[in-house]
């Protein structure tokens, strides 16, 4: 019994000082001097951050083909090991080919990670349908083809012009 309770006041005093150190970074990080109002700036590196963009619907798609999967198991309405391995493994996959492309994608002005989302509140975070940061900024990359750098606010067009669903 006693080290059960000495796993509980570890992960109690752990969880104590991880979500200390987050506010610490947080209070550290400082805003940058960029406006949100710059130029709309060619991005240098497009075809990574499309690429990196598509890994994240990728991965949710392959998360949520998965979680759907096992829905259909408890129920048991449907069973299919094999396409709830083969979501699983395409999860795996495009979140490991996601992790490699975004730590190389830096900001062109201010250097940090473009999809990696290092403080808990980003000074130039958008939101969009209910996310915010890097998840927001992936979406504005695949949809939209242009985006704001979520720390320095510098705006960016992928691509030679902005995308727009409406032309053919």
């Amino acid at each position: 019994m006693n080290t059960y309770i000495a796993a509980f006041i570890a992960t109690f005093v752990g969880s104590v000082l991880a979500s200390l150190f987050v506010v610490w970074l947080d209070r550290r990080f400082r805003l940058p001097a960029a406006s949100a109002e710059a130029p709309l700036q060619q991005f240098p590196e497009p075809i990574k951050l499309l690429s990196a963009s598509m890994f994240v619907f990728g991965a949710w798609l392959c998360l949520g083909l998965f979680l759907l999967q096992i829905l259909s198991w408890s129920t048991g309405l449907w069973r299919s090991e094999a396409l709830a391995l083969g979501s699983l493994c395409g999860f795996l996959g495009f979140t490991i080919a996601y992790a490699s492309l975004a730590f190389l994608i830096r900001c062109p002005k201010c250097q940090n990670h473009v999809l990696v989302q290092w403080t808990t509140r980003p000074p130039y975070s958008k939101s969009k349908f209910g996310m915010d940061g890097w998840a927001t900024l992936a979406m504005s990359v695949a949809f939209e083809r242009k985006f704001c750098c979520m720390y320095c606010g510098q705006r960016f067009i992928v691509g030679n012009e902005p995308h727009s669903p409406r032309q053919a």
